[in-house]
């Protein structure tokens, strides 16, 4: 429950100062004294004691007896940082908001700035100093200027500027709400871009505001970037091998790439974290450290990842380059990701991002002292993972999921490349020459097996011309006139469902198809499930994800046999139906009602017949279990992996 206290209140006002303050009696005083030596006196300042159970509110009920322009709201439980400004901006009745944290302070004249500015913008940017504060940091005791101008073509990349040097007219809030009381980190930012997206004009004014001191108990731990000097060259060091030789136990296996090791719509990434998941649970030391790179453009990694509980999220730089890195324990195992700024979901590393990257990873290696380091990816930053791995006496390997390397001195630095079926084995054999080991999976059954099915949908997953959009158009077209009965699920991925749009087939009468957003729980799709297609266009570089999966739930698949999909030997649960070679994943147009229909009659033979359907259910589910399941796939990767560290030995 909130109690305002004040001694009066004052209506008419220019300013309204926030405090937010929680166990802040040792601060607290300094905050207060840098508001009351403003040069400017027409303020009030509401202080928000967000739950504090030290003598905090005694210091506050002391400085309201002395000055009348202090309020008080007291919790008495914590509510949050953005809850507690929220509050205090409720009750503030000045034309302008003004923001200081409990431990931080203000310059004297910073109102007075305001002030003489305000007429120029609705948004207010000051710079403002940076104290550090933090015990054992290497800068201890630091002082540096920061100039949010620097930055401000990245306001909506990358955080801009802390509250204490942000002042802005109080209408605003009327119009886009306060701060996102949702968000655990970087809730002020959120505020800032709001402003933005409503048409605020902003100010970037060249004189401090204060002092911001960077302590690791502060309310906030937004860390400006430092002053801006060039990038250091990346140097390696040359570390002590340590091989797994001089070790006991199984060997240590590091996974490192800029492709993003949480990427929700990458089956390289999906296989990778189940790989370490299954190893993990045998008792296998695992680490890994990627960077941002997503699959296909949308919401960078930044913004995915910022407000989830099991993350951690600090900021740092690396000469000029600003940085967020977040931590987390996966299944059992260390994950460590770096995301640049600013902010970008699918680009590769520039070339000072890939030294970032580098050092970290140089870091990374050095303590964890693996035996082997997994890989893939061609940029910059992927790059250095062989002779960073090497420095430590540990074995690059490069796992390949796909067909889009074009030169094979990209696996000239690594010890072995890994392929996850024949067909991929084939392909880079013919066309580059080198000599893949064939590893498949391995999939982790306990991420995407039901415990029991609902099934009532032909499910299509990952819609793009790729996958065969074009083809599912066609064809729920055809059926829908002949079948309107028979139901659709529609599972995005790197695709969505706006490609339906596109196929120049109108599908606007069938409202037999349901969409489903891109998820991290396939046994959603799975559950609903009584047939998968996949009208694939592309080659696949290995056994899909999608295929092997829908089997071992024992849902019966159809598929165009192409790439990897070549690998699936034929049975009554797995029906292979070629495609005319005319249709590339390039192509842009739908396919002939003549083409389709051996995919319409099968589909409707598997949907009509319960008989059919069973004895293809159970194909399915028995072929899946003796030829992919972890228990027999586990073991051939964990052999292979400790047979190159013997040959290391």
């Amino acid at each position: 429950m909130a109690t305002p206290h004040s001694m009066n209140h004052h209506f008419s006002l220019s300013f309204s100062i926030i405090l937010p303050v929680l166990n802040g009696e040792l601060l607290l005083s300094r905050a207060l004294h840098s508001i009351q030596a403003q040069s400017l006196h027409d303020w009030e300042c509401w202080i928000v004691n967000d739950g504090s159970t030290d003598g905090t509110q005694e210091m506050i009920d002391r400085i309201i007896a002395r000055d009348s322009r202090f309020h008080t709201i007291q919790l008495e439980r914590n509510h949050g940082l953005s809850a507690a400004r929220n509050l205090g901006i409720q009750h503030a009745a000045g034309d302008w908001i003004a923001y200081l944290d409990h431990d931080d302070e203000w310059d004297p004249h910073y109102l007075r700035a305001i002030q003489r500015n305000r007429s120029t913008a609705d948004v207010l940017i000051f710079q403002y100093d940076c104290l550090e504060e933090r015990e054992g940091h290497p800068d201890l005791g630091r002082v540096y200027r920061y100039d949010p101008a620097q930055y401000y073509e990245r306001l909506f990349q990358q955080h801009l500027a802390v509250p204490l040097a942000v002042s802005h007219r109080r209408s605003l809030i009327a119009s886009v709400g306060g701060f996102d009381e949702t968000l655990r980190r970087d809730e002020d930012s959120n505020l800032w871009r709001r402003f933005a997206q409503a048409g605020a004009t902003f100010q970037f004014i060249p004189e401090r505001a204060g002092r911001y001191h960077i302590r690791s108990a502060s309310l906030s731990r937004t860390i400006p970037p430092q002053p801006k000097t060039p990038g250091e060259p990346l140097r390696i060091t040359k570390l002590p091998a340590s091989a797994g030789a001089d070790r006991s136990g199984p060997p240590r296996i590091f996974f490192a790439s800029y492709h993003c090791f949480h990427d929700p719509a990458s089956g390289a990434a999906l296989c990778t974290r189940d790989l370490f998941d299954l190893l993990t649970a045998k008792g296998w030391p695992c680490g890994v450290l990627t960077g941002p790179n997503l699959d296909s453009p949308g919401l960078p990694l930044h913004d995915r990842l910022q407000n989830q509980p099991e993350f951690s999220h600090d900021r740092g730089w690396f000469g000029s380059l600003t940085l967020s890195r977040f931590r987390t324990q996966n299944a059992g195992y260390p994950v460590q990701l770096i995301a640049p700024d600013p902010p970008a979901a699918n680009r590769p590393p520039t070339t000072i991002e890939a030294q970032a990257f580098g050092h970290f990873l140089n870091e990374e290696l050095a303590r964890f002292r693996p035996d082997i380091v997994l890989s893939y990816g061609g940029d910059l930053a992927s790059q250095l993972v062989p002779p960073i791995a090497r420095s430590v006496g540990a074995k690059p390997l490069f796992w390949l999921h796909n067909r889009s390397y074009t030169d094979a001195k990209i696996f000239d630095p690594y010890d072995a490349v890994i392929v996850p079926a024949e067909a991929a084995r084939h392909y880079y054999q013919s066309q580059l020459g080198i000599q893949p080991t064939v590893l498949p999976g391995p999939w982790n059954w306990a991420r995407t097996q039901v415990a029991e099915r609902n099934p009532k949908y032909v499910t299509f997953v990952n819609p793009e011309p790729a996958k065969g959009v074009f083809w599912f158009a066609r064809i729920a077209e055809i059926i829908g006139k002949r079948r309107p009965e028979l139901r659709w699920l529609l599972v995005e991925g790197r695709g969505t469902a706006a490609w339906l749009n596109r196929c120049q087939i109108d599908l606007s009468d069938n409202r037999s198809i349901q969409k489903m957003a891109n998820t991290p729980d396939p046994r959603r799709f799975y559950r609903l499930s009584k047939l998968v297609i996949m009208p694939s266009l592309v080659a696949e570089g290995g056994l899909p994800r999608v295929a092997i999966e829908a089997m071992a739930n024992g849902i019966p698949l159809i598929h165009s046999g192409r790439g990897g999909l070549a690998d699936l030997t034929p049975n009554p649960g797995c029906i292979t139906l070629p495609i005319p070679e005319h249709y590339q994943p390039d192509t842009t147009h739908p396919p002939t009602a003549p083409d389709v229909e051996l995919w319409v009659e099968t589909i409707l033979q598997l949907w009509d017949s319960t008989t059919t359907d069973a004895t293809a259910s159970q194909s399915a589910q028995t072929f899946a279990q003796s030829h992919w399941h972890p228990d027999r796939l586990l073991p051939v990767w964990m052999s292979y992996l400790q047979s190159c560290c013997e040959r290391t030995k």
